[in-house]
């Protein structure tokens, strides 16, 4: 097999077409190696080393001395190692590869981060409004609350049932032919939280998603769904 030998290299393909050129002006053979891979990805000449003009061994100490004339700085013979090129290569495509996934994971991340800033359902405030209760459905099956205010049952501006979140974090829920039941309550990240009951506590405690738009209110946790509207006009 034939020894070819590297006698001169450059960063970008251009530069040596007029070298090659000259070298075959005096008769010398010589061919280039990685142009095409440096034409496809110029960014990795450095990684490999840049385009190699190679010539046969035999020709090669008259392609020095030729280049020296000419003012070339042509390369030390044996200096380029094949295999090291092809190493740098192999570690400059990884290391794309690497910057495109992280580049990929990044944009993936910015997306997700900007719909959640931006289109994240705000939580309303639920506080200084009275909610008529019209339905209460625990476990599948629905129920009619039924509030007594010492034995009797007070309709506030045409609604008997009402709920109420209070500010200092209670909360006043319809009872079933009971009292009003008392419980605290909070917000979280999906809605809020009923806890503490005063009674009724399997039906009202949990945590709720809140579902609150044109003037009607529902609160769905795993096991019960309470169904509201604003009373007309909010008492202090």
């Amino acid at each position: 097999m034939e020894k070819w030998i590297v006698v001169y290299t450059a960063v970008h393909a251009s530069e040596v077409s007029v070298l090659q050129a000259f070298l075959s002006l005096h008769d010398i053979d010589c061919r280039l190696r990685d142009e095409h891979t440096i034409q496809a990805q110029p960014f990795y000449s450095t990684a490999i080393g840049g385009v190699k003009v190679e010539v046969p061994a035999e020709q090669a100490d008259r392609a020095f001395a030729l280049l020296h004339e000419a003012g070339y700085s042509a390369v030390h013979p044996g200096s380029e190692d094949p295999e090291a090129a092809h190493d740098r290569a192999k570690q400059a495509e990884a290391r794309l590869q690497r910057g495109v996934r992280m580049t990929a994971i990044i944009a993936v991340m910015v997306i997700v981060l900007a719909f959640i800033f931006f289109f994240k359902k705000e939580t309303p405030d639920l506080t200084g409004q009275r909610w008529c209760v019209s339905l209460v459905e625990w476990k599948g099956k629905y129920y009619a609350p039924e509030t007594f205010h010492d034995g009797i049952s007070i309709s506030i501006l045409g609604c008997e049932e009402t709920l109420r979140f209070h500010a200092d974090g209670t909360i006043s829920l319809p009872g079933f032919q009971s009292p009003t039941v008392n419980a605290f309550w909070k917000y979280t990240n999906d809605g809020v939280e009923i806890y503490e009951a005063s009674d009724f506590a399997s039906v009202y405690e949990g945590e709720y998603a809140i579902d609150c738009r044109g003037g009607s209110l529902k609160l769905i946790s795993d096991n019960t769904v309470i169904e509201a509207g604003e009373v007309e006009f909010a008492l202090p």
